[in-house]
């Protein structure tokens, strides 16, 4: 075979192949561009998701307040704490009131007519001081016999027992005469914190009412 033979049947090989490869990177080509159209003829299909906007959701629910202290516990107002009491509130059991102020009355009644004695007593001699403790001792059994509300009743007894105690010291009083005075005072002076505590205490069951 001659020079120029093979180079003709080289030259037609070299355009074969030149010829093959375009005709292969042609079809990939369109292969590529059909494959590119079937994906987006595929996203084209699929329904896409309806994405609301997260501000706009929230805005669309109904907004929930936090309870306030308020809300959850009713608080007085300033005129139901400092105004006038209730009607309920201010009742008073006129009835049972009347009898303490009542009982009250007789106490302080005997007790006007003990310092009376007293007075008398504190200016009559050794002597004669007999029948002056008794007329003490007498308003003393007056008061101890009365009947009273329950309330009067611890002061009654206060008041009974300074009286007790007076008497007891005009005795020492009448029986000592160095010292009856001395003994005189210190039982005056608990007697005197009794018919204090009788005083304080029967105020005090009047008002509580």
């Amino acid at each position: 075979m001659d020079v120029k033979k093979i180079l003709i049947i080289a030259a037609i090989a070299f355009l074969a192949i030149i010829g093959f490869n375009y005709y292969s990177s042609a079809q990939s080509e369109k292969a590529r561009a059909a494959r590119a159209a079937e994906v987006d003829a595929l996203k084209a299909s699929i329904p896409q998701p309806s994405i609301q906007p997260l501000v706009a959701t929230k805005a669309s629910e109904p907004t929930k307040q936090p309870e306030t202290i308020a809300q959850a516990t009713p608080v007085a107002s300033d005129d139901e704490l400092f105004g006038a009491p209730k009607a309920v509130i201010a009742k008073v059991d006129t009835a049972k009131k009347d009898k303490l102020i009542a009982d009250k009355a007789k106490l302080d009644n005997a007790l006007l007519r003990w310092n009376d004695a007293m007075k008398i007593a504190l200016t009559t001699p050794r002597i004669h001081l007999g029948d002056k403790i008794e007329n003490l001792q007498a308003i003393k059994l007056e008061v101890l016999s009365m009947s009273l509300s329950p309330c009067m009743n611890e002061p009654r007894n206060r008041l009974a027992n300074a009286m007790s105690i007076f008497i007891d010291g005009l005795l020492e009083f009448k029986s000592n005469t160095d010292i009856g005075v001395f003994l005189f005072e210190d039982y005056a002076k608990k007697a005197n914190k009794d018919m204090g505590l009788y005083q304080v205490i029967s105020n005090q069951c009047i008002s509580l009412v």
